[in-house]
């Protein structure tokens, strides 16, 4: 699986840990999904080869894991519309970076 495009939907109990198991994903998107809530796992550091991270306006809270530096190939990273707390873990490594928002 290379494309993960589930917008949109009323998914429930927050990003499982086994989405860092989907190893050869270049796109995550789960973004509009009111009420998926929860944290954003530690495991979406395995996601080495994601270009798209759009988590947007899906309610998830606590802080941005370290491992989120990890995504080194990621091109746009959206994080708006939720209620992510705490320090913004070093973005420097992510040269590909086009769009965070």
């Amino acid at each position: 699986l290379e494309i993960l495009y589930m917008p949109g939907n009323d998914f429930t109990g927050g990003i499982p840990t086994e989405v860092g198991l989907l190893t050869r994903l270049t796109s995550l998107i789960l973004g509009l999904n009111p009420n998926l809530g929860g944290s954003i796992p530690d495991e979406i550091g395995r996601l080495t080869r994601l270009e798209e991270l759009l988590l947007l306006s899906s309610d998830h809270t606590g802080g941005l894991p370290a491992e989120i530096s990890l995504l080194t190939s990621l091109v746009r990273l959206s994080l708006s519309g939720n209620d992510i707390s705490g320090p913004l873990p070093d973005l420097s490594a992510m040269t590909d970076l086009v769009q965070l928002f």
